[in-house]
């Protein structure tokens, strides 16, 4: 309700870092966490320690969903219109914009290899 992502030590259950999101994304190993903030800006970092490992360049400035594939080290944005884009999660890079779908894109998932990326729209289409 505050804006806000806090990073726990699983361990002894206190906060490690209060980071300024307000959506977050962990990947399937809980190894990684990404945030965006209300602005677009993205930064990824290690779940265990806090720290901050890249931050995504030019990323839409209004994100409606986000996926992470640590195998792949792909993340995956869908901005509130417009285009899926995948970025590279060690550069921070831009790689690939998808074809625009139908429809605002509400949901994004990788399989478990990170071999393929789901979208599901707001009309109920979903594609891989």
């Amino acid at each position: 309700m505050d804006g806000s992502v806090r990073v726990w030590d699983r361990h002894v259950w206190q906060p490690i870092q209060t980071l300024p999101y307000v959506k977050t994304v962990v990947s399937d190993d809980g190894s990684l966490a990404l945030g965006a903030n209300e602005t677009g800006h993205v930064t990824l970092w290690d779940a265990e320690n806090g720290q901050v490992k890249t931050t995504l360049q030019q990323t839409p400035s209004e994100i409606q969903c986000m996926a992470l594939n640590a195998a792949t080290s792909l993340i995956a944005i869908a901005p509130t219109e417009g285009v899926v884009g995948l970025w590279n999660a060690q550069t921070g890079v831009s790689t690939i914009r998808l074809d625009k779908s139908s429809a605002e894109t509400t949901a994004l998932a990788f399989d478990s290899t990170g071999g393929q990326l789901a979208t599901g729209s707001k009309n109920g289409t979903v594609r891989f």
